[in-house]
């Protein structure tokens, strides 16, 4: 793309500071149109999303209610990376925290940006193979959840049902629907 026709950010200045995330004020100016203009950056750590199947090919959902749109969803294990923590370390500690599971191979099957529109953040979607339990689950402060196993063999109907309302679930089933070649 020609740099004249990117935006020069030209001033930042937090509006909003909370425990997940800050909010920016951008004063912009774009070269190949001489305008200026003002955006908002929602900046925050970036996330693990974990697919995982147990050793008796059942998949592992956790079902919780979500606030944001008030509804509750079905997702596959998630949550934020810590800061200085490696994202394989980050899904490993989120899986067995909300499931109790741990696998015994984990693979990346996506690095992809949430919503760079808005967002600086980046989710690592992994697939955690031959899950097998080995501890109680150990929910954050304000988590509760419930585990909720599907066979592997119904991803298909998951898929192409609404059972699934989360964007990043659901792409972490299609990676996963793509690996098995369902």
């Amino acid at each position: 793309m020609d740099i004249n026709k990117t935006w020069k950010i030209q001033n930042e200045k937090s509006v909003l500071k909370t425990r997940i995330y800050e909010v920016f004020d951008l004063k912009c100016y774009l070269p190949s149109k001489k305008i200026k203009h003002n955006f908002y950056s929602i900046r925050m750590p970036d996330w693990v999303n974990v697919f995982s199947v147990t050793t008796d090919k059942k998949i592992i959902f956790v079902k919780q209610h979500r606030i944001g749109k008030n509804i509750i969803t079905l997702e596959a294990p998630a949550g934020a990376i810590d800061k200085g923590e490696a994202p394989k370390n980050a899904a490993l500690r989120e899986l067995e925290e909300e499931t109790g599971y741990v696998p015994d191979k984990l693979i990346l099957l996506k690095k992809i940006s949430v919503n760079p529109a808005i967002q600086n953040n980046t989710c690592y979607i992994f697939l955690a193979l031959d899950c097998r339990k080995t501890k109680e689950t150990k929910f954050d402060h304000s988590e509760e959840l419930d585990i909720v196993f599907h066979a592997l063999n119904e991803l298909n109907k998951i898929i192409n049902s609404d059972m699934i309302d989360n964007s990043l679930a659901y792409m972490a089933c299609l990676l996963a629907k793509n690996y098995f070649k369902l």
